[in-house]
């Protein structure tokens, strides 16, 4: 996402496209191995493992586009893809459980329809946005040369969120681990609503006062206005946090 915002503010979307494609390839077959690794550690029947693998690509692949629809996009392209996704998996679900005997395996297949769908939202919003050109000689490896610290920070927050997980399922077992995960995934459903409305919040507000400030110190503004923007960009953060 800083390559991304990077690219955008110096008027070179076209280095882009390029980073992003070598990027998607490299997630995805490191998150096929994962799964494969992750479904064979669990030992699951072979239909359910497929899913599973087929699940733990389509998210890492969700993930990375999120990273850069975030920066490229509107916040509707955001919400519409995952309500849609949302959409579409409960329905599925719904529908499953009725028309088949409900289990792990049609609850997988609903939940790995609607995560398809997302992806695919992300994606054509991600295109639409591209210019229709691309340097073709971009490369993503120096970025990861000059934030390399970022990079690691938001490597190991990613890793905090299947940790515990890991560690449940090591120590106690796969029954208590399933426990666990499920009411740690009600407790995160339940901050969705606060998210949502932090994250609309960030994207437009926020936003706004940030580009109005910087702006005005390109334009060159008085001392008092840049005050003033500052002012309004910590009254911004202060109404964030609280």
């Amino acid at each position: 996402s800083r390559y991304i915002a990077d690219r955008v503010y110096e008027g070179r979307a076209d280095q882009i496209a390029a980073p992003f494609k070598h990027a998607l390839m490299a997630a995805l077959v490191g998150a096929a191995l994962v799964g494969l690794v992750l479904m064979a550690a669990l030992r699951l029947p072979l239909p359910t493992a497929v899913l599973g693998v087929a699940l733990t690509v389509v998210v890492a692949a969700q993930w990375l586009l999120v990273a850069v629809v975030t920066g490229m996009c509107t916040p509707g392209a955001l919400l519409a893809a995952y309500g849609s996704g949302a959409l579409l998996g409960v329905t599925t679900a719904l529908a499953m459980s009725r028309l088949a005997a409900p289990g792990g395996f049609a609850y997988l297949a609903a939940f790995l329809a609607g995560q398809i769908l997302t992806t695919l939202l992300l994606l054509r919003s991600f295109l639409r946005a591209l210019p229709s050109a691309s340097d073709e000689t971009a490369r993503l490896a120096p970025a990861f040369a000059e934030c390399w610290v970022l990079a690691l920070a938001a490597l190991a927050a990613h890793a905090t969120i299947w940790a515990d997980k890991v560690l449940v399922w090591a120590t106690l077992g796969g029954d208590r681990a399933l426990a666990y995960s499920a009411a740690t995934s009600c407790a995160w459903f339940s901050v969705i609503p606060a998210a949502t409305l932090l994250y609309v919040r960030i994207e437009t507000r926020f936003y706004q006062r940030f580009c109005a400030f910087y702006e005005a110190l390109l334009g060159g503004a008085t001392l008092a206005d840049l005050r003033r923007g500052v002012r309004a960009l910590a009254g911004e953060v202060r109404e964030l946090l609280v």
